[in-house]
């Protein structure tokens, strides 16, 4: 596996032990308080995330993603496909 680090980023590809961290990041409402996110949008569904819809988080309207711990494992090798795209 090739990790890139920098002083200010670390760059991995994506594993299962990641997947909750990406929950928690997607249910932090400072994070999703931004829906017109393009770039972020993209990488949920190129994960395999499904648009759960907009919730209000913090009196702010903000788009969701989901996907379960079972979805993603079947979706193995997905990190490698994904640092080729």
């Amino acid at each position: 596996m090739t990790v890139l680090i920098t002083a200010r980023l670390r760059l991995e590809p994506f594993e299962d032990h990641h997947l909750d961290g990406l929950n928690a990041m997607n249910a932090d409402p400072e994070v999703m308080r931004h829906p017109e996110n393009i770039a972020s949008v993209a990488v949920m569904k190129k994960l395999g995330m499904r648009f759960r819809g907009v919730e209000e988080w913090y009196s702010a309207n903000d788009l969701t993603f989901e996907i379960t711990r079972n979805e993603w494992r079947m979706r193995a090798g997905s990190s490698a496909r994904l640092l080729s795209d």
